[in-house]
């Protein structure tokens, strides 16, 4: 069997067997990937001051957009606003949420000493009574 016609057996093959469910305890034992945005995920969420004031949370919105772009050890980012929902473990009375990725704890720790993050934090602190962040890494 020459090298091309062994290659397309082998994943003909191993295509069965997964679609099989032969695959799954090989695949249960396989080694965890590497997410493809990063490792390190930070979540924030902000209470601004004046939630209702437009004009702030305008300002608010430009000045989280303008420093994140300028810190090149984000994977990805994503800023959102609350949905409303009737559930009673849905928690809607934050102002801004803000996710972002890092390959690991190293670049996070970049991110937060990064002069585009520090002057985001000394400009925009008078505009919020609270923020909470919950960092983590893959289970």
């Amino acid at each position: 069997m020459n090298h091309t016609k062994r290659r397309s057996f082998f994943k003909v093959f191993l295509a069965s067997i997964t679609t099989l469910g032969f695959g799954l305890p090989l695949l249960a034992r396989a080694k965890p990937l590497i997410h493809p945005h990063g490792e390190f995920m930070h979540v924030v969420y902000f209470w601004l001051a004046s939630p209702d004031d437009t004009a702030s949370r305008h300002t608010f919105l430009n000045n989280m957009k303008s420093y994140l772009d300028k810190i090149h050890v984000i994977k990805t980012k994503y800023i959102g606003i609350p949905v409303a929902s009737d559930r009673s473990v849905v928690d809607s009375s934050y102002t801004f949420s803000l996710i972002v990725t890092f390959n690991d704890n190293a670049d996070q720790e970049i991110y937060q000493s990064h002069p585009a993050h520090v002057d985001f934090v000394e400009n925009s602190k008078s505009m919020w009574k609270k923020v909470v962040v919950y960092d983590s890494i893959p289970a």
